[in-house]
């Protein structure tokens, strides 16, 4: 369900990554290995792994998983339009 909540924060577009990473440690989603608060590096990560949608990257591939989908690719879509959006205003904040 937290991952799910990432994603969801993530696409209304309002919730940073930074945001979304305060939000999720309040709620507990701890870096398992560490058992600290999980990173915002690790929620981007999350934002750019397409297998909670059911597919696994190999090699720049793609190929489906037998796990069921967390997460709808259509949100995971979303997600990306957003993120290519922000990498565009902030090179463009870099220019000016």
């Amino acid at each position: 369900p937290l991952v799910r909540k990432i994603f969801e924060l993530y696409a209304f577009g309002n919730s940073s990554i930074r945001i979304i990473r305060a939000k999720m440690a309040q709620d507990g989603l701890t870096n398992p290995r560490t058992a600290r608060a999980i990173t915002s590096s690790q929620i981007a990560n999350i934002l750019d792994n397409p297998f909670y949608y059911g597919k696994m990257r190999i090699n720049k591939k793609l190929y489906p998983h037998c796990y069921p989908p967390i997460i709808s690719e259509e949100l995971f879509l979303q997600c990306q339009r957003i993120k290519a959006g922000k990498q565009h205003q902030q090179s463009n904040i870099v220019r000016k």
